[in-house]
């Protein structure tokens, strides 16, 4: 399995035991400034706008694929239809599963501290704070 080599990369802050407020709450400046740090490495790698390219291909993979599975799935009569509906994303879901286990796809998600729960936290916080700004602007043009 690759290993990454992160030796290189680790942040080096003097200790700095205060505080502040974000949008995330209290935290320690430590914290803030390791994230910074973070966010600043992975711009090294891509930019905002090529990150979103990819994410919006991956979404647009997964959002075609999906539809077309449900649609043939409403329609499957016996557990042969099912199968023949599935097996487009099970080659893709196939070459994903494999890489992963090579170790020649590395998931951010499986790295962060708080894991796949963390990210479904972090949606929901988006998602939540979107939703009021779109609530806010309704109500303003009510």
């Amino acid at each position: 399995m690759d290993e990454v080599n992160t030796d290189n990369l680790k942040p080096s802050f003097a200790r700095d035991d205060g505080y502040v407020v974000t949008r995330k709450g209290l935290e320690s400046k430590e914290t803030v400034k390791t994230r910074e740090w973070i966010r600043q490495q992975i711009e090294t790698f891509a930019d905002t706008r090529s990150r979103e390219g990819i994410l919006a291909d991956v979404l647009g993979l997964m959002l075609v694929n999906f539809s077309q599975l449900t649609m043939a799935m409403a329609q499957a009569k016996t557990v042969s239809d099912i199968k023949a509906a599935a097996q487009p994303l099970a080659d893709i879901f196939t070459v994903i599963d494999a890489e992963v286990k090579a170790g020649t796809l590395k998931l951010p998600y499986r790295v962060k501290p708080r894991g796949a729960q963390g990210v479904l936290a972090d949606m929901s916080h988006l998602s939540n704070d979107i939703t009021v700004v779109l609530l806010t602007e309704q109500k303003q043009n009510q």
